[in-house]
């Protein structure tokens, strides 16, 4: 008899637990909310070839880390599965809620058609990444102060990391939140 799956009241929490199979109690050592792109999803699995994963892929522009949902997922995995470390991955073609792009880059998109010109498109992809980057910025900030992940924070009991993957140059940047910003993550770069 196959044992049954706890499911429970938020819907992503119940995704982790099936991505995990979970059917007892299980740990897992990181929590990774990243947009569901799969190059990306696959360059993260392979990251981490030794760690077991509760992974959370969602579109990044549903992403809303201020709500007791996000939160709940969070203090859930740390409380339940003992993840030592959470990281949000986002991605410059994830895009921000309809609701939070900024007007210029909305009239700017209604502009711009399929007669506009080469360096129109260029200049409008590059304001939509910035757009995405700002969305990343403003939700690693938002989900680092929840309850659960600053009170872990200063007791250094889990970590907290931000990275943001640009899918046309196929690199990863490293999200500073002392400095608000975002450095290329090579081998010798250490994510603070």
């Amino acid at each position: 008899m196959k044992p049954q799956i706890v499911s429970t009241a938020n819907p992503y929490i119940n995704n982790i637990l099936l991505t995990l199979g979970r059917t007892q109690k299980t740990e897992a050592d990181w929590l990774i909310l990243a947009h569901n792109d799969p190059q990306l999803l696959a360059r993260l699995n392979g990251a981490f070839p030794d760690k077991k994963l509760a992974m959370l892929p969602l579109p990044q522009n549903c992403w809303h880390s201020n709500n007791k949902i996000m939160a709940e997922v969070v203090a859930w995995a740390i409380r339940e599965l003992n993840v030592k470390g959470v990281l949000l991955v986002g991605h410059s073609q994830g895009g921000a809620p309809k609701e939070k792009i900024w007007p210029a880059i909305r009239n700017q998109t209604r502009r711009l058609s399929a007669s506009s010109s080469f360096i129109e498109r260029i200049t409008n992809a590059q304001v939509q990444v910035a757009h995405a980057q700002a969305h990343f910025m403003e939700q690693a900030e938002s989900l680092s102060r929840t309850v659960a992940i600053e009170n872990q924070l200063t007791q250094k009991q889990t970590s907290f990391y931000g990275l943001f993957y640009r899918g046309e140059s196929d690199a990863f940047f490293a999200y500073d939140r002392r400095q608000r910003s975002f450095k290329p993550l090579t081998s010798e770069t250490t994510v603070a």
